[in-house]
């Protein structure tokens, strides 16, 4: 499959190498990421060196490698993730959504998800530049409620591609791309985690800056690890309430049952 798709869309072979690994320096690796909601639910990533990033939008825009813009590397290495992702979507159970390509620039080496566990990485070979990529499928125990509860969580939680920006009371700043999220909380990949039990204010940027569309809220760290972090809503706005409802609504595989939880909860303290 993934040969298939650097052959058909770029024309470039490439080999499958069990010899690959992805352990670039900081800023010099580029990873795309795709996320399935529905029956099946995971991620896709693709991780490969910047150089090759270039070398793929060079066939996609042409131009030479050296006049190539970051975000020009960025769009072709996420199209590549969404035509593997689009390929492979067909293949899983129905119904199955895929989300937009998003881009994660940090080095990775162990790249991980909060709540999935691995199904596969490969590695691969082209043109004397390495890459893999990775497939992640949710894991039902990382469903269960918080601190061992083997019940199932309260809340429908969906996926979603937007930010988070997370200030503690002592004004340290964190936050990065959000995994998914529900009415009660979200999870998120972060390089500076909040200790467990951090009290925060949350937004969620759900549009452009400038757009000031976003979810504010006050927010409670409950999980954390080297780079991933589960945070809880505990105090929201009527205005956040209604766009994180309609998020929330909007990505959900059964939004009937997603509206039946939302209406039978008894609310988040409002401010």
């Amino acid at each position: 499959m993934v040969k298939g798709v650097w052959n058909d869309f770029l024309g470039i072979a490439v080999e499958r190498s069990a010899q690959v690994t992805m352990e670039p320096e900081e800023g010099t690796g580029l990873t795309g990421c795709v996320q399935f909601t529905g029956a099946w639910t995971g991620t896709l990533l693709l991780e490969c060196p910047l150089e090759l990033g270039r070398q793929v939008a060079a066939v996609m825009f042409p131009q030479a490698p050296d006049s190539l813009t970051m975000e020009q590397s960025q769009d072709a290495i996420g199209e590549l993730t969404n035509m593997i992702g689009g390929n492979l979507k067909a293949l899983l159970p129905s119904p199955c959504r895929i989300g937009l390509p998003t881009i994660l620039e940090e080095a990775s080496g162990s790249r991980s998800v909060p709540g999935e566990r691995l199904i596969s990485r490969l590695g691969f070979q082209c043109q004397g530049q390495p890459f893999v990529v990775t497939l992640l499928q949710r894991d039902e125990s990382f469903s269960r409620a918080d601190s061992g509860d083997t019940r199932r969580r309260e809340f429908i939680r969906v996926a979603a591609h937007f930010e988070a920006v997370l200030r503690s009371v002592r004004k340290a700043v964190t936050g990065g791309p959000i995994h998914d999220v529900s009415i009660k909380g979200f999870s998120c990949r972060c390089q500076k985690p909040f200790p467990v039990g951090t009290d925060c204010h949350v937004t969620l940027l759900l549009g452009e800056p400038e757009d000031s569309v976003g979810v504010n809220a006050r927010a409670r760290v409950v999980r954390a690890s080297h780079d991933l972090m589960a945070v809880e809503f505990t105090e929201m706005d009527p205005a956040s309430y209604h766009h994180l409802r309609n998020l929330v609504l909007h990505h959900a595989a059964d939004s009937d049952q997603a509206e039946g939880e939302i209406k039978s909860h008894l609310g988040l303290k409002s401010r």
